[in-house]
């Protein structure tokens, strides 16, 4: 007998389209559809869902790629749309998986490869001490002794029993000697300023445009909370930006919000209305307060489960419309 190579053991089915009916049957079929009601039944348990495992044989089918199909049918007849999986055929020893070897040596090298087995020969490299197995997870202290200072790229891979190598596994890494590199000083921030949507200058706030100093406890970094006044700005959008200086007289770049002003008064909100009734069509609009109403509690909000019907719908695709 003929097997699947991927088995779907759980099929989860979704609920009928029509409003209020059950589950009642199910079918399935390979590959070509022979007509809904005409093809192979399966065993369920009716229900408005429905979730099942079937074992289906696939006795007569070929090898290669084949097509599952499975649709279910209602109480009122009504057959759904089917779900479908792919899946291959093969015989139980159609396919012989490759033999596996342990991993029993590695090697690694930097920059240049000259060939599998000749780390070090040619370039700086060696061999690796690794644990024989299927899979090796070591820790390794390589020394970069010979490399200049700059980028290179680590390579490492590894050989099996059979003698065969891996592809390499490589690593980006930078090199400076150990005094090569002088981080720059930190200065701390000992001022700040602010402005409004113009720049005049580093340190110029307030001249030309609305700002000011800011006072800050010098540090590394400042954590502050500031109250900026917005007299003489007027209605509408504008932008504080506010930036530091250091010890060393260095400014920052400016960090900037967005914000809005209106006078206290100046805008009213809209009123808020409760909703007090919906109302419900398909596909063609009749109207507004010409569809079918529904009765809700009044709120400002609602969350309600309704029983629409749908008699009087042809088969095939409808559209719901609710409003409020």
């Amino acid at each position: 007998m003929k097997k699947i190579s991927l088995i779907i053991l759980l099929w989860v089915f979704f609920a009928n389209y029509s409003f209020g009916q059950t589950i009642t049957a199910a079918e399935y079929f390979f590959d070509s559809d022979p007509g809904v009601g005409l093809a192979t039944s399966l065993p369920i348990t009716p229900g408005a869902t429905i979730t099942e495992s079937f074992s289906i044989p696939t006795t007569g089918l070929s090898e290669g790629l084949h097509v599952l199909h499975i649709r279910t049918e209602d109480s009122a007849g009504n057959w759904s749309l089917y779900m479908r999986r792919y899946f291959y055929v093969s015989e139980p020893n159609g396919y012989n998986p490759p033999p596996v070897y342990d991993i029993v040596a590695a090697e690694y090298f930097f920059d240049n490869d000259t060939g599998v087995g000749n780390a070090g020969l040619g370039n700086i490299g060696g061999p690796l001490p690794v644990t024989q197995g299927l899979s090796i997870s070591d820790t390794f202290s390589i020394p970069t002794t010979g490399l200049t200072d700059g980028l290179h790229v680590l390579h490492i891979r590894t050989q099996d029993t059979n003698g065969t190598w891996s592809l390499y596994m490589r690593r980006y890494f930078f090199l400076t000697e150990p005094n090569g590199y002088n981080p720059p000083p930190e200065y701390e921030i000992v001022a700040a300023e602010y402005f409004f949507d113009n720049d005049t200058g580093v340190g110029n706030a307030g001249i030309g445009n609305i700002g000011g100093s800011l006072p800050v406890t010098q540090g590394l970094s400042i954590n502050e909370t500031f109250s900026i006044p917005i007299t003489g700005l007027t209605e509408g959008l504008h932008v504080l930006h506010i930036r530091t200086q250091d010890t060393n007289g260095t400014w920052s770049l400016y960090m900037r919000r967005y914000f809005f002003i209106s006078e206290p008064n100046g805008y009213n909100p809209p009123p808020e209305y409760d909703i007090v009734e919906l109302e419900y069509f398909f596909n063609t609009d009749p109207g507004v307060g010409m569809a079918t109403t529904i009765d809700v509690p009044d709120g400002t909000s609602i969350n309600e489960s309704f029983i629409i019907p749908t008699s009087g719908l042809s088969e095939g695709l409808n559209v719901l419309h609710i409003r409020a």
